[in-house]
């Protein structure tokens, strides 16, 4: 079992400043993808570690049918790490990269 992070711009949301003078932040769906779709139905939920700038560092979502995806707005691109908890009660832990175009 081969999962990845996987991270895109949500295009649809305008990017905004949140305070004035502050950087233009964007909003960013993350989610997880497997090498096996099927995979993914073994999943029960993944946790999700971001950047120490993060306020709520930790993030779970129970999502599978939208691949257990987050969303968040963000200024920059940052390493990520996540915790796959599968049904049989064992834990994957990958790192990724989240960046968007």
């Amino acid at each position: 079992m081969a999962f990845h992070i996987k991270s895109e711009r949500i295009r649809e949301i305008k990017p905004m400043r949140f305070r004035e003078g502050g950087k233009l932040h964007y909003r960013v769906k993350i989610y997880i993808d497997a090498d096996n779709p099927d995979d993914l139905l073994k999943v029960d939920s993944v946790v999700y570690e971001l950047h120490p700038t993060f306020r709520e560092r930790i993030r779970v979502s129970y999502e599978r049918t939208r691949n257990f995806e987050i969303a968040l707005w963000t200024y920059g691109f940052f390493d990520i790490k996540a915790k796959i908890l599968k049904a049989d009660k064992t834990v994957d832990e990958i790192t990724g990269y989240v960046r968007w175009t």
